[in-house]
Parts: C-alpha cells; structure tokens; sequence
C-alpha cells in the first residue's frame, strides 16, 4: 500500500490530467449503458404503442451514442497515455538524479546491469500501472458504481441478490494478492538478465580469449529458464483468477435474470 500511495504521488503535479481521465471515464461508463436505456423504452414504450418516428429517433440515438463512445474513448486514451508520459519522465529523470548523486562505493557495490534494469524495466511496469492498471481499476468502480444504481432504481431486493456474490469477488481479488510478488520476482530475474548482457557484452573479448562462450551461454539460458517458468506459473495463476471472475460474474447474472423474471411475472416490473 505504502508503494501505491508513493506512485500515486507522482499523478499530484498532473492532477488536471488525472481529473480529465476520471471525466472521460464516467462520461464513457454512462454512454455504455445509453443502449440499454434506449433499449427499454422501445420495449416498453414504443412497440406496444406503435411509435414507429419514436424508433427512428431512438436508433438515431444509439447510432449518436456510438459515435460519442468511441471519440470520448479516444480522448481518454491519448490523455492517460499523456499523463503515463508525463509521470514516467518525471520518474525516470528522479532516479537518474539518485543514482548520479550516489558515492563510487554504492558503484562498486551494485552491478550496472541492475542499475539499468531499474531505470528501464522496473519504471516501463511504473508505466504500465499508471496507463492501464489504475485506469482500470477507477473504470472498473464507475462501472459499478453505475450499474447498482440502475439497479436499485429498479427493485432494491434484486440490488441485493445480485450482489450477494460480491463476497466471492472479494475473495477471488484478495488471492491475486499472491500474485504480485511473482512479478516482483520476474522483475528481479530480468534484472540479473540485464547484469549477465551488461557484463558479458562489456568484456566479450576477454570472454572469446578465455574461451567462456559456453559457460556465458548456459549462464543466461539457466536465468532466462528461470524467467520462463516464472511466467508460465504467474499466468496459471492469472488465468485461474479469471476463472473464478467469470462463475461469479454469470452467477450474478443468472440470479439476477431468474428473480427478474419473476419480477416480470407477477407484474411487479415491465420487460425493458
């Protein structure tokens, strides 16, 4: 958490940046939903009562909502790749600063592949977190958000049915927490591939005097497997935790079709 917040801190000097993206993103999230709300009103308004110009309007609508989705769309994703930008300039121009300010012991005690990896790698995921994951994530909780609202517009208790699996996706996402820690290691391995590149490039002609190719080679191969099976195992992981989404997700959605259904039997709510 302590992590977080210090990566957060870096979107402060750009929070008109951030605010847009939240903007944008509400704005998308609730032109998402403009198709199902048109939706509703041909079913229940317009069919029955044969307003055949109100269709005409109301697909009009969607086509309009459409096109609105898919430019807003593109302005919050050049803004958040901006701000991505913007960040990682910062960052990476505080961490050259450290490391230029740093004595020739912490050189002497540090491998210079490493050092290289932290300031390309390590701040390339920075980047990643900050134009993908929390962009995500705030999209993912104005989805929510929204959708329980329209929900309990509709019929409180179907609010509460449907959410009645949200202790299972607490409990899935509580179990990805296991995951980062494999990254980190992955992070690691790819650091110490950088150290071997770093090293053996920067002496490869003491390498061929010595005739150590082999030896270099099995060296890499045997970091570079390392990686691999760290991947195939972080990906395992990741694909089990989108299993778990998905049975709670159609869970959630198949109690809420079948109580609405009978909702819409005893006439308690329409169709749309």
């Amino acid at each position: 958490m302590r992590t977080l917040l210090r990566l957060t801190g870096y979107l402060v000097p750009h929070w008109w940046m951030a605010a847009g993206v939240v903007l944008m993103l509400g704005a998308i999230t609730a032109l998402r939903m403009t198709p199902a709300y048109f939706t509703q009103i041909v079913i229940d308004d317009v069919i029955p009562a044969r307003h055949w110009q109100n269709l005409a309007l109301l697909v009009l609508g969607v086509f309009a909502s459409a096109g609105l989705l898919n430019v807003l769309t593109s302005v919050q994703t050049y803004l958040g790749q901006m701000m991505g930008q913007r960040v990682i300039f910062d960052l990476r121009s505080e961490v050259y600063g450290h490391l230029q300010s740093q004595s020739m012991s912490f050189y002497d005690e540090n491998q210079t592949g490493q050092l290289m990896s932290r300031a390309t790698n390590d701040v390339g995921m920075v980047q990643f977190f900050i134009t993908g994951a929390l962009i995500q994530a705030i999209n993912f909780a104005l989805m929510v958000g929204l959708n329980v609202w329209a929900m309990a517009t509709i019929d409180g208790w179907l609010t509460v049915l449907t959410l009645s699996v949200a202790p299972l996706i607490v409990a899935t996402q509580m179990q990805v927490s296991t995951v980062m820690p494999m990254w980190r290691a992955i992070q690691q391995r790819m650091a110490s591939l950088s150290t071997i590149l770093q090293e053996n490039i920067g002496a490869i002609k003491l390498v061929k005097a010595l005739t150590r190719e082999e030896f270099e080679a099995n060296r890499f191969n045997g970091v570079l497997w390392d990686v691999r099976q760290m991947r195939l195992q972080t990906s395992r992981s990741m694909q089990a935790f989108m299993q778990s989404m998905m049975v709670a997700t159609t869970l959630s959605q198949g109690l809420a079709l079948c109580y609405g259904a009978l909702l819409v039997v005893e006439g308690r709510i329409t169709i749309g």
